[in-house]
């Protein structure tokens, strides 16, 4: 579905697919010295937890998803008070306090330093740098898992969020849909093509919108049969540049990213 990782400069596609659909409990302290137990302290109180983890060095992505994270907390937090917390962890264990404390502090962040995340990045499929895990709830579910940064990406994370705190998220929106939804090509000019495999039969729209979240078109589809529902959008009216695409199905959201070059 999405994404290609620029850091490792991998060519492998991940987004919102992962092995797991319950997060990776930690009980430990951080690097302040204060003791986190993420089910019990976090996740059981209705908490959604955002979990960044980086690679040092040059890892100019990391630095921009961290920036980008810190201003969608900024929105979050406004309206949704005190329920949202974040980690930020290096990806190697040997990655220990003094560096993740410095890398968060001289950048400016406010999420919580915790050392040796090589554990944690395995677990979710982490496979390039940032990769950055959005849990929530007393089902500890993950709702978002992402590999590799780009600014759109977080127009996904608020949506996502927003639908977990309102009732109206389904887990299985956000697990195991790359397979799911896809659009082609990508980079696209005039046309674009979309692919999205029904479990049951049910009414489809998709969203299109820009980096900073507005919708530039809506197309709703009735009646989808079960199987591969596949369609042609027109993008002739689109610049060209990086759009973010939502797919509603049965109460399921579905998320990703597309270029028009021409």
């Amino acid at each position: 579905m999405k994404k290609i990782i620029t850091t490792l400069a991998l060519a492998l596609t991940a987004g919102f697919a992962h092995a797991q659909t319950t997060a990776m409990d930690f009980n430990r302290a951080d690097c302040n010295g204060f003791m986190h137990h993420l089910f019990t302290n976090d996740l059981d109180s209705g908490n959604v937890v955002i979990l960044e983890f980086y690679m040092g060095g040059g890892c100019t992505s990391c630095i921009t998803a961290g920036h980008a994270l810190e201003s969608l907390k900024t929105t979050l937090l406004a309206a949704h008070p005190g329920k949202i917390r974040s980690y930020a962890s290096g990806y190697l264990n040997t990655m220990y306090c003094s560096a993740v404390s410095t890398w968060v502090s001289s950048n400016g962040f406010t999420s919580t330093p915790i050392d040796s995340g090589a554990a944690q990045v395995a677990y979710y499929g982490g496979f390039g740098m940032p990769t950055i895990v959005i849990l929530g709830g007393t089902s500890h579910s993950i709702l978002y898992t992402d590999i590799g940064f780009t600014n759109s990406d977080t127009i996904a994370m608020k949506s996502i969020i927003n639908s977990f705190f309102a009732g109206t998220l389904d887990t299985k929106s956000v697990t195991n849909t790359e397979n799911m939804f896809s659009v082609f090509p990508n980079p696209a000019s005039d046309n674009l093509n979309f692919k999205l495999s029904l479990n049951e039969p049910g009414n489809v729209k998709l969203q299109i919108m820009n980096v900073s979240g507005e919708v530039l078109s809506v197309s709703k589809f009735e009646h989808a049969a079960v199987g591969n529902f596949t369609k042609t959008i027109n993008t002739s009216d689109l610049a060209n540049g990086l759009y973010m695409i939502k797919a509603t199905a049965n109460g399921h959201n579905y998320f990703s990213r597309f270029t028009i070059a021409r």
